[in-house]
């Protein structure tokens, strides 16, 4: 199960992107090794734990289980993980202030593991105090130790305004020792293998009841900070981010969270099979009988809440979503030998498109066939009595009526499309069908002409 969704995920993902992994402690061993297989070794990131709140598993003689592990992957070198904000209690310790703001201050000097001399020789040297004195990096006990930097390195620093002198006591009287200043503007704070201050799964609960009317529409959704983290630090205001095990659609969620908090545009893929709901749950007695109805109507929710509360002010407000369903191929299956075929199946393969199809689902076949974006916006116009299709005003435009005219053919051409097409036995006579081509040469020569 697990090793044709990762190669699928690979093959989908941009050369920067990164995929995120939830997996208890059951399966973590299994996803880590056909991660790297799929990936490579080189390009797994690490494994994030994440305490859950919610006590779990754990037999007599067992451990009960308070976390679950994300595991993440990168398709390339290329993949990145943004910094996150500061917040109230990690900004604390920027403890001093000048006049560019507050900042702390760190040792020059080497500590922990190889931090003497003969580790980073080029980074034994003396530098000179305030009171014209020469200080080498020296250890406790005595040990020549080294600093942190180069001596090119350190002069960029000084006349940066970045060293500090402070005296301190080590046992043989106040002595002169630098310290390299990290002022608190502009800095970010790198993701850690360790996510305590996120929610737990209780708070997932929380927000589907509060979304549904104090329902529990969804057992076990994770909750949306968590996911929300991911997205700051994996994305940028542009990506596309896809959840092919979307659930209740906390992803979606999320992504509309963090769109309203910092004006991006990202773009979200839900995916999720029509999985029954049990008869006997309170979400089948509301009226759901998908987890895919439920993850629908949590978004429409969850964006009308979100457009209720504060938002930055460069969001263009988008919480709109489309929804498509995989099915069969809209066309009949019109591929007999003719001697297989009864003169009443003859006039059956007249139309050669299935009765129960709508003129929409031509349109978004027609879209698959083409490789045309199927989040463009889409207008519906009725001209000269038919119905017609406007993608993205005239990337594409589409008449699946039949009765079409060769005045609505050159109304149509009017508009130079891209692209155009029709229904294969939609036109009036066969006389306009044989004219469509022509009338779109003349009056619109770049537009590529279909008929199915």
């Amino acid at each position: 199960m697990i090793y044709p969704r990762l190669k699928l995920a690979r093959n989908l993902l941009a050369p920067h992107g990164l995929l995120f992994a939830s997996i208890d402690d059951n399966e973590i061993d299994n996803l880590r090794k056909i991660g790297a297989e799929v990936f490579g070794e080189d390009n797994f990131v690490g494994i994030i734990t994440r305490a859950t709140g919610t006590p779990t598993g754990g037999g007599f003689d067992g451990l009960t289980n308070m976390v679950d592990y994300i595991l993440v992957f990168r398709r390339s070198a290329e993949a990145k993980l943004n910094g996150l904000e500061f917040e109230a209690t990690d900004a604390a310790i920027y403890n001093e202030e000048d006049e560019r703001g507050k900042y702390l201050t760190r040792s020059l000097r080497r500590t922990g593991g190889e931090d003497r001399r003969e580790d980073r020789p080029s980074m034994f040297y003396g530098v000179q105090s305030p009171d014209g004195t020469m200080v080498f990096p020296i250890g406790p006990g005595g040990y020549e130790s080294r600093w942190i930097c180069s001596q090119e390195r350190f002069r960029e620093m000084e006349s940066e305004g970045l060293i500090q002198w402070k005296k301190t006591d080590r046992g043989n009287g106040p002595e002169w020792h630098p310290y390299q200043k990290f002022y608190l503007e502009g800095r970010e704070k790198r993701p850690s293998n360790l996510w305590t201050e996120i929610d737990g799964n209780k708070k997932g609960t929380r927000e589907i009841r509060e979304l549904f009317d104090r329902e529990k529409a969804f057992d076990s959704p994770k909750p949306v900070g968590l996911i929300q983290r991911i997205v700051q630090i994996a994305t940028n205001k542009q990506s596309i981010i896809l959840d092919f095990f979307s659930g209740s659609a906390t992803t979606a969620h999320a992504v509309m969270l963090q769109n309203s908090s910092d004006g991006g545009g990202r773009s979200h893929i839900q995916v999720q099979i029509p999985e029954a709901v049990p008869e006997n749950s309170p979400a089948f007695a509301a009226g759901y009988k998908t987890i895919a109805e439920i993850g629908k109507e949590r978004i429409r929710r969850a964006g009308k809440k979100i457009l209720e509360g504060e938002c930055h002010p460069d969001w263009n407000r988008d919480v709109g979503f489309r929804v498509l369903k995989v099915d069969t191929s809209n066309m009949k299956d019109v591929y007999y030998r003719p001697d297989e075929l009864t003169q009443g199946q003859l006039f059956e393969m007249v139309d050669n498109v299935k009765e129960d199809r709508t003129a929409e689902d031509l349109l978004f076949q027609v879209l698959v066939d083409w490789g045309v974006d199927l989040t463009l916006p889409i207008r519906r116009e009725t001209i000269q009595g038919k119905t017609v299709f406007f993608v993205d005003d005239n990337a594409l435009v589409a008449c699946f009526d039949k009765g079409v005219t060769e005045k609505l053919v050159k109304e149509l051409a009017k508009h130079e499309p891209l692209r155009v097409v029709f229904r294969d036995n939609g036109f009036e006579s066969d006389a306009v069908k044989i004219n469509v081509e022509q009338i779109f040469r003349q009056l619109s020569p770049t537009t590529e002409v279909k008929s199915i």
